[in-house]
């Protein structure tokens, strides 16, 4: 049985519940510089809300289906160290195993990740806040890098599915490759006054933001992300 006949619509969907269950613990090392966290959590999810295009006889539907029973399971760490009294790092990583266990409107989807979760993400960045001059001015400075893991955006997966024009198609274009960004700032401050420059995404990395994907007809709607932005900020404290 191909998935166009089974797929289930409705005119309203189920409200979003959630219980979660996490342990983790924090420390303070080398005499508080170093400050650790971590953390591992395991969440189930009835009804998860997942928006998605259908396409069949009756046209194109854009609609919100409900994912009757999702589990989720990982772990995250962050480590914050103070190098010196003017430089700190940081570090972030999580890990996320997700399977979805029960699908009423799309049953050949049991088994497949949850869409939209990230396999991983991970920070790595640094901060710089220096006095200069007089007058209490400091020079500020930060980086970081983002890498975000492969993520799925729909329930059908690296799986053949039944389309309305294309006969059968696999959806593994639904899923995005891992991608890393880089943000900057620089700048300088006063109790009152500040003045910086602002980079997002500075090293101009192509990446897809959002992909929903229309199974039944074998293409994608798809939403670029942000190319690099640069702006200048200034602010006042009254």
């Amino acid at each position: 049985a191909g998935t166009l006949r089974t797929v289930v619509t409705r005119d309203d969907f189920e409200k979003e519940k959630s219980s979660a269950a996490e342990a983790g613990f924090k420390a303070n090392l080398l005499d508080r510089r170093l400050a650790v966290e971590a953390a591992v959590f395991s969440t189930s999810v009835d009804n998860m809300q997942f928006f998605e295009f259908l396409v069949g006889s009756f046209g194109l539907l854009r609609v919100v289906n409900n994912i009757d029973k999702v589990n989720l399971q990982g772990l995250e760490l962050s480590a914050n160290f103070k190098v010196t009294d003017d430089l700190r790092l940081v570090a972030g990583y999580s890990r996320v195993q997700s399977e979805i266990k029960t699908n009423t409107s799309r049953p050949n989807s049991v088994g497949n990740e949850s869409p939209y979760t990230p396999d991983y993400t991970a920070t790595l960045g640094a901060e710089f806040d220096v006095p200069v001059g007089a007058n209490g001015w400091r020079l500020q400075a930060s980086a970081f890098y983002n890498l975000v893991g492969p993520t799925w955006f729909h329930v059908i997966q690296s799986q053949n599915n039944e389309t309305v024009a294309f006969g059968t198609a696999n959806l593994t274009n639904s899923e995005r490759d891992k991608f890393g960004t880089v943000d900057a700032r620089f700048g300088l401050a006063s109790d009152r006054w500040s003045l910086a420059l602002v980079g997002k995404n500075v090293t101009d990395e192509r990446f897809l933001q959002e992909v929903i994907p229309a199974p039944e007809f074998g293409g994608a709607f798809i939403h670029p992300g942000a190319e690099r932005r640069v702006s200048v900020e200034v602010g006042y404290k009254f």
